[in-house]
């Protein structure tokens, strides 16, 4: 399969502890399949907190700027991978035939999508077409109409936006595949959860709830509890012995050629006498 990237954005305020939550579920998803990972904090365009939501709209522009064909995985900063063996191959290759793939929206139409997670094939001149009308959408707000919206209800969400763009177009709106709710894009979804918003917590609720599903997530995956001393050895001692096939196996493959070096290392610098507290 082509080139795979996994995209997170979040401003540096309001939804930066959010983002700094889902990132290690999305980083170890990325890390074990072998995604490529960007995030970007700050505000791309706009200069309230909440117009964070508009850098994909950017991050979109710069997909098309460099002609990049392969598959963008996109979540908001609510949004995560609880299991890091997910296999993302195998759940693209089901959907070979989809241009872009969404949750399920309201269900007012095909065109009604959750936008805070998508996955889409920049291969498809389908989503090349929907990423130009979404970004030349947003290109319409003046910057003036950004400076005097610091509430999101004065100004038209990208959603919104994204809605009226496959709403006008049927023949776009058919490359998009609708994921069930308990699949990607909701907090009780198996694949990606995300936890909108629901009208009744605050964003501090909000992200503590989210902080606790990520932790359960972590735990369920055998995410490693942090260690005393002599386990931290022992861990280190086995992975310098472990053939590298074995290795390979379980981890990256990156990650997997330089972990023995790595592990030998770290117990030169910090032999038994140390305590290695």
């Amino acid at each position: 399969m082509s080139d795979m990237l996994l995209y997170q954005t979040a401003d540096a305020d309001r939804f930066f502890p959010m983002i700094s939550a889902t990132m290690q579920c999305n980083r170890a998803f990325c890390l074990r399949r072998g995604v490529r990972m960007e995030v970007f904090i700050g505000i791309r365009r706009g200069v309230h907190p909440w117009q964070a939501t508009y850098n994909r709209l950017g991050m979109l522009g710069d997909l098309l700027a460099r002609d990049y064909n392969g598959w963008l995985i996109y979540l908001d900063a609510d949004a995560f991978v609880p299991n890091p063996r997910f296999e993302i191959r195998k759940f693209l290759k089901e959907h070979a035939d989809s241009a872009m793939i969404h949750p399920v929206g309201g269900g007012k139409g095909p065109w009604d999508v959750n936008a805070g997670v998508f996955l889409w094939n920049f291969a498809r001149p389908e989503t090349r077409e929907v990423a130009r009308r979404w970004i030349a959408a947003f290109e319409q707000v003046t910057d003036q109409q950004l400076r005097n919206a610091a509430d999101p209800v004065f100004l038209m969400n990208d959603q919104t936006m994204l809605h009226a763009v496959l709403r006008d177009a049927p023949e776009l709106t058919a490359g998009v595949a609708l994921e069930a709710h308990d699949v990607i894009g909701y907090p009780h979804s198996r694949l990606i959860k995300q936890f909108v918003p629901n009208g009744q917590q605050t964003l501090e609720e909000r992200t503590a709830r989210i902080v606790e599903a990520v932790e359960q997530a972590r735990r369920r995956s055998g995410a490693a509890a942090a260690q005393g001393a002599d386990q931290v050895r022992r861990s280190a001692m086995a992975l310098i012995d472990a053939p590298q096939d074995v290795l390979e196996a379980h981890l990256p493959r990156h990650e997997a050629a330089a972990l023995g070096q790595a592990m030998a290392q770290l117990l030169r610098h910090h032999p038994v006498s140390d305590g290695f507290a």
